[in-house]
């Protein structure tokens, strides 16, 4: 079962936030980088990260640890994967071309989606998507890479001197690196 939904506060099991952080709402959490720290350093502190929630941190529990399952579509990476997975069952000969093949995998759950226009009610395409388990996903290649972050709204306090905007008033530190 999912803890969240089984106790009356969602927000109840929210981890502990740095106290320098501009706190705008916390529930949601949405906090800015003070703005010293912004040029302080190139790189932000992940405890100042600035945060930027819509719902509660999720709260799982170890069933639902080992339940869990990333979705992910390969039928734009591997666009020929869903004829080559027919092949493989045994769905017909192919004599064209050698095709682009999903990546070999033997831990990895890949399986074919129907997918339905829901104005018609229709079959109207279909897809091969990946299911990695938590484990799966751990045991993937790492990969570092530098960059920068930062939520549509950043700056937005400002224009309130202007004209009173709709939304949080993030000052210049709902941006990270």
């Amino acid at each position: 079962e999912n803890v969240t939904e089984q106790t009356p506060d969602p927000y109840e099991h929210e981890p502990q936030r740095n106290s320098q952080l501009i706190v705008h709402g916390d529930t949601p959490m949405n906090a800015e980088v003070p703005q010293g720290v912004i040029t302080e350093r190139y790189l932000t502190p992940n405890e100042l990260f600035y945060i930027r929630h819509h719902h509660p941190v999720p709260y799982l529990s170890e069933g639902d640890l080992e339940e869990f399952r990333l979705e992910v579509d390969l039928t734009l990476m591997f666009p020929d994967a869903l004829k080559k997975r027919k092949m493989a069952e045994g769905g017909g000969d192919n004599d064209e071309e050698e095709e682009e093949a999903l990546p070999a995998t033997t831990a990895v759950d890949i399986v074919r989606r129907e997918t339905t226009d829901t104005t018609t009610s229709t079959s109207c395409s279909n897809s091969v998507v990946a299911k990695l388990s938590l484990e799966q996903i751990k045991s993937l290649p790492k990969v570092e890479l530098t960059s920068t972050l930062q939520c549509s709204g950043n700056r937005r306090g400002g224009f309130n001197g202007l004209r009173q905007t709709s939304g949080t008033p993030w000052g210049q530190g709902a941006i990270s690196t």
